[in-house]
C-alpha cells in the first residue's frame, strides 16, 4: 500500500455503510480522480485544517455485492 498527496480538486465516489448484514463490507470507502491526473483510493486526509468538502449522498435501498471475499 502507497500513500500520495494529491491535488485538488478532486472527484470522488464514496460509499458508507451504517449496518454490514454479513457481506463483509468495507464501512466506507472512497476512489478518487481528477482531470489533472491524481487518482486513487482516500484514506485520510493530510490536511485536516485546511480541506473543504461538499458531498452529496442519499440513501440505498438494497445492497449487492460482488465478488465476495
Amino acid at each position: 500500500l502507497q500513500f500520495f498527496t494529491m491535488k485538488a480538486p478532486l472527484v470522488c465516489a464514496s460509499v458508507f455503510h451504517s449496518y454490514d448484514p454479513g457481506h463483509k463490507l468495507r464501512m466506507e470507502h472512497t476512489h478518487c480522480y481528477s482531470c489533472h491526473g491524481d487518482a486513487g483510493h482516500y484514506h485520510y486526509d493530510t490536511t485536516p485544517d485546511s480541506v473543504a468538502y461538499e458531498g452529496w449522498f442519499t440513501a440505498a435501498e438494497k445492497i449487492y455485492r460482488i465478488d465476495e471475499i
